[in-house]
């Protein structure tokens, strides 16, 4: 009796250990997942932004512009994912990676005093800071999405309603084209029902000699 139960209870260790290391594997693959979902949101946003989104404060030189250099410490932050530090001759630089769900969708340096030396408290601070920064953008990021998809169906929606309020084909090939030439101020939409090559009276044109 003790031999079959030690071995039931090595069947229910073996069979909780495939169960565990299989949804492990499914959450790996989410988060890889959601990653690749995430960036491909993030680059297509920033593909449709006439400039991409940058702050500068300088205080030395009592600066502020909506611009940043993208330097080489930024870069390989956001190449690395993770915190870099660089001692130049006159400073050192800290850059954090701003990630969103794993991914990297920007990142933000500090220039401090080479004898500026910061507590792990201090760097920590700054990690959650940088975290919330990246948490917000997609807050905002998403919230705009929110607002172009409901823009976009509510003019499906009107289009619609003006294609069903029509009561013959042409009525509604009508309505459809003027709509679709008000939303997208189109210099020219045509619609033309049937098979190339065929006549209204259901045969054929003859070939276009010209």
């Amino acid at each position: 009796d003790n031999a079959r139960l030690f071995a039931e209870m090595q069947d229910k260790l073996t069979e909780n250990r495939r169960l565990y290391e299989q949804t492990s594997a499914q959450l790996r693959e989410i988060e890889r997942l959601n990653r690749q979902l995430t960036g491909g949101a993030w680059t297509d946003y920033l593909s449709s932004m006439g400039a991409l989104p940058a702050y500068t404060v300088d205080l030395i030189n009592e600066r502020i512009e909506d611009a940043a250099e993208q330097t080489p410490t930024l870069a390989e932050a956001m190449r690395r994912n993770q915190v870099v530090l660089r001692n130049l001759q006159s400073h050192k630089i800290l850059a954090l990676p701003i990630s969103v769900r794993g991914q990297v969708i920007g990142a933000m340096e500090f220039e401090l005093a080479l004898d500026q030396q910061l507590s792990n408290e201090q760097l920590n601070v700054l990690q959650q800071v940088v975290e919330r920064l990246g948490l917000a953008i997609e807050n905002l990021r998403l919230l705009e999405e929110a607002q172009r998809m409901a823009q976009r169906e509510g003019m499906v929606n009107e289009i619609t309603a003006r294609m069903q309020a029509a009561t013959s084909v042409e009525a509604v090939v009508a309505a459809a084209t003027q709509s679709l030439a008000d939303a997208f101020q189109a210099p020219r939409v045509a619609v033309r029902l049937g098979l190339p090559g065929e006549a209204p009276n259901g045969g054929h044109q003859p070939p276009n000699r010209s």
